[in-house]
This record gives structure tokens, sequence and C-alpha cells, in this order.
């Protein structure tokens, strides 16, 4: 068992059990999809979700656990691919181990053609772009009647209670995920709040507000012996930026000069795509669609390879408190040098310039701007368009005709899903029907063109 010690703060306690269960055990049933609850909060967890969050689910009424899965997120595989949704709902005529998927993520594990399919799945991390829980009261809500709820958890909730005389006293869940006490509790007050895999969090002097929700400035971890994989913590196909310690993001640099840790603010240069680099590492992808490199620990690390190869894979790694660590090829970590200079990849051990705290800004490519990906395409002789791929065509244009073109298409894991040979080229159409929806790259090869471009498949 390992023991971790108590931390204090300001406005919060929290400390952590050790337990070996990780609540991430394979679970096997049906998926089906339904229109989902996208703008609303109309799931029967009573969570808000966003106008364009389509990646959420309903559980079967028995792992729904009278709303104890609310708020957590699964795992689910089809025969297509696997997609990360997060409970917002329940499905009352689901058979146990069943999953009603949002349309659009249950394209993203099978053909929706097929409408129920065989799938696993398990709890995971949620992917989140806020970092911290949020504690809401629902209206009505004082001293003499009091209903909770938590918001942006990184994994599932078991129990919340609260501090009184000195003890701590079990608050019931109702099933539409709020923890309602009848009798109210005092303002402000002192909750402990419980996660799947028994972790506790202390939060104190929360006040009662009914008009905006309370930012508790921490939230739930998950154990080194309880993640599997890479793709835990950084979800494939998501768009990230990374902070250092010193409070500055990450930059690209467009590949023009080494990598730096000194950016005040978020510009394209700060974006990146993770990409599935095989056995469990990943890449970064910039927003020139060139690769970060490590340059092995040699020299400073560039945004500037056309490509994937051992110095442009990295084993991600929870460095807790919401902060990761990338690890290069030479089993050495990625180090921000505190912004005072370029970024290298030669430390032997993680310290405070060798974490990054991480921003999701969404997932398949929601954050692209299609006009910006165009003008980019144009410098170098061909364009793309539309992008966004919407309608299942993707067109080509070229400055001028050009012979002898080789276009191929690949996902985020390498795979190749289209190839294709052509003698002359001015204008072409491609179809894309075929493909699942997310983010690929294309790479037209011929004449004086030697272009990748990332594209989007809604």
């Amino acid at each position: 068992m390992r023991t971790i010690n108590a931390i204090f703060c300001v406005f919060c306690l929290f400390f952590y059990n050790s337990i070996a269960q990780c609540n991430d055990g394979i679970k096997n049933g049906e998926a089906t999809f339904y229109g989902g609850v996208s703008g609303s909060s109309g799931g029967n967890c009573s969570l808000p979700v966003a106008i364009d969050d389509f990646m959420h689910a309903a559980l079967n009424t028995v792992d729904y656990d009278g709303s104890n899965a609310c708020g957590a997120c699964l795992e689910v595989t089809g025969s297509s691919g696997s997609a990360i949704v997060k409970v917002v709902d329940r499905c009352p005529e689901c058979k146990e181990g069943d999953v009603n998927l949002s349309q659009e993520a249950f394209a993203m594990i099978a053909n929706p053609i097929d409408g129920i399919v065989p799938i696993s799945w398990k709890y995971v991390p949620c992917p989140l772009s806020n970092n911290t829980i949020k504690i809401n009261f629902k209206t009505g809500s004082s001293i003499y009647w009091t209903a909770i709820q938590f918001r942006d958890i990184k994994r599932g909730m078991s129990k919340m209670e609260y501090l009184k005389n000195g003890s701590w006293v079990n608050v019931n869940r109702e099933l539409y995920n709020f923890f309602i006490e009848p009798t109210g509790i005092e303002s402000p007050m002192s909750l402990r709040i419980t996660s799947d895999i028994g972790e506790q969090l202390v939060i104190n002097d929360v006040p009662i507000n009914v008009d905006q929700d309370f930012d508790t400035g921490v939230q739930f971890s998950t154990p080194a012996d309880c993640i599997s994989g890479t793709e835990d913590i950084l979800p494939i196909g998501s768009i990230i930026t990374l902070k250092g310690n010193n409070d500055k993001f990450v930059s690209s640099e467009n590949g023009i000069l080494p990598m730096t840790c000194l950016r005040t603010s978020v510009g394209e240069w700060e974006k990146f795509t993770v990409v599935d680099a095989g056995n469990d590492m990943i890449a970064l992808l910039d927003n020139n669609n060139k690769y970060i490199s490590s340059e092995n620990g040699n020299f400073f690390m560039n945004s500037n390879r056309s490509s994937i190869g051992s110095w442009e894979k990295f084993t991600v790694i929870d460095s807790g408190n919401g902060q990761i660590s990338f690890k290069g090829n030479n089993n050495k970590y990625v180090s921000s040098q505190n912004g005072t200079l370029p970024m290298i990849c030669n430390r032997t051990s993680v310290g405070e310039w060798e974490k990054f705290r991480v921003n999701i800004l969404g997932n398949f490519g929601r954050d692209f701007s299609p006009e910006q990906e165009e003008s980019l395409t144009e410098e170098t002789g061909v364009t793309f368009y539309p992008n966004p791929v919407k309608d299942g065509i993707l067109n080509f244009n070229f400055k001028k005709e050009i012979e002898n073109i080789q276009v191929t298409i690949t996902n985020l894991k390498g795979q190749e899903v289209f190839r294709q040979f052509y003698g002359k080229m001015l204008d072409k159409t491609i179809k894309t029907q075929d493909l699942s929806k997310g983010i690929y790259i294309v790479h037209i090869k011929g004449g004086t063109i030697d272009k990748q471009q990332r594209i989007v498949v809604e």
C-alpha cells in the first residue's frame, strides 16, 4: 500500500485512501443511440451539456447505480473503434451492461446503420477542459433545505458527507443527481466527497449560493497503479494546450525556432493534436501539421518533423494534482526549462519544470477554423475544402495542373484508410462517406508538392 501525506490549502483539506480497487473492470453489453441532450440539462443526471458536446451517453439503470455514475466517463469500444463519453442520462429500458450513446458517439464505434451492436466498456478518468470540481446549489437551497450537485468531476462519485458537531453526516443522493439534506446544512459548510476508487476530498468554507457555482480548486486524481494507458490521461484526437509551472504556455514556434514555454496566451502555435504513436505512446501534431521531436535529448526540442519516428514518440505520465509529464524514447523527461531556455528532453527525474497542466480544447477538430486551414494550404499550391468535411466529399484544388500525384489518407493511429495514384490532377473530389468521424492526415505528393494536411470528417 502507498501512503500519501495530507495536503493543506487555504480553502480545502484533501487526503487520499490508497486502495487496490481501480474501478476499471471491463463490462459487456449492447450499444444503441439516441438524439442526446446537447445544449440542455435534460438528462436524468441534471448535468448541463454544452450545445456542441456530443460525447455523452445514457446508462442502464443497474450501472446507473442510483445516479452514482453521473458525471463519470466511459470508454466504449465497438467494431469500428472507441469513444470516451460522459454519463449524463439514464436508459430505463436498457439491460445491465448496455449503453445508449449519442448518435455522434455511436458513429465512432460502429456503423449507425446497424442500430444495435455488441460493445465492451470501462470507467476511465474524464478528459476535462475544466480542471477543478464545481459545486452547484439547486434553486431553493437554504440552511433549512439543501440540494447539492458536483460538476466537472474527473472520476465518478460514491458519497457526499457534511460536517456537523464534529462528525461526518452522510447525505442521500437522488436519482436526478442531487445530494439532498431535507433539514438543511449550515453555511458556510465543510463537505467530504469520495470518488469511485475511494479517494476523499474535504472542501471547507463552502457558502450556499444558488446564483453561481462554487469552484473547489481541487480535483480527483488517478493513482499511478490505476492508470492502464496513455489514453486514460490524454485522449487520442484531442486538441490540447500545455502550461508549464511558470504559468506560461508551450509553443511550437511554428517549427521555425526551437520550442519554448513562455507564451502568455493561446494562439495557433500553442495548440497540439494528440496522435496515437502505438505501444501506448503518443505524438503531438502542431498547427502546421508537423510533429514535435525530442531530438533524442541531444538538442533543444523542435516541432518540424513530417512523420513519426522514435524521437517523436512520448509516454505520458500522470504527475498528480492535474499535471502530466512526458518521457521521450531516450527514457528522459521533457523540461520547460522554466521558460528561460528552449525546451529539452534530457531530465532524469520529474521536478517542477517537468510538469505541465493540460487543457483539452475539444475533440476531433471542433476548434479548427476552416478558413484558416484553407489559407495555409493555398501557400503550398493546393487547397483542401471543405474542412471540416460534412457531406462525405473532400475537394482538392491546385493552382496549376500537376502530374503523377499520390494521395494517401491516414487516421490518428497511423493506419492508412485511402491511397490513390493520379496521372494528372487540377481539381479532384474524394468521397469520404466511408470514413468514421474524426481527424485524418491527408498526404499529397508529386511534382513540386509534398504536403500533409489535417482534415476533420464530421
